[in-house]
């Protein structure tokens, strides 16, 4: 795994970081469904893309069902998928208008606690074993340009 960064110089005057340099992660594209669902069924899975697409799409469905339930949906080791509700307060209950007062549904996700440790602690080995130190912004730039250059292939050969 690879994780790209791009470094970003603090312009802001008065900081105590004012002209020191950070890394960022740098994101290259985005990934949709479909093509996350081929991605998969590379990865030596005796499932086609079809299949893959199916069942993503039924485990889609199964979570915003129990999420409407009521329910939290833990998501194997990555983290736990909750409803967020934002609303307009009432002076008393009897007040409160649901189809009124609730003025917008989130879907939200919170991280495992300790896989997000592990991203975020160089002591858990996770940056020897990612080779993270290895990176450079370049990487980020070229891995950009590939994504590109991948893609108008692709476009080249779908009819």
């Amino acid at each position: 795994m690879s994780v790209f960064y791009k470094l970003t110089q603090n312009k802001i005057a008065n900081s105590k970081s004012n002209g020191k340099w950070f890394a960022h992660a740098a994101r290259i594209g985005n990934m949709s469904w479909k093509q996350l669902c081929r991605h998969v069924a590379t990865h030596g899975s005796v499932y086609t893309e079809d299949v893959c697409v199916g069942v993503g799409m039924k485990l889609l469905d199964c979570i915003l069902e129990k999420l409407g339930e009521g329910y939290t949906v833990k998501f194997g080791e990555m983290g736990t998928f909750y409803l967020e509700l934002h609303s307009e307060g009432t002076d008393s209950v009897s007040e409160f208008n649901a189809a009124k007062h609730i003025t917008d549904c989130y879907l939200r996700f919170s991280p495992n606690k300790s896989k997000r440790d592990d991203i975020n602690l160089k002591s858990s080995g996770l940056m020897q074993r990612y080779a993270f130190a290895d990176i450079n912004t370049k990487i980020a730039g070229d891995a950009y340009e590939k994504k590109k250059e991948e893609e108008a292939e692709q476009d080249d050969v779908e009819p």
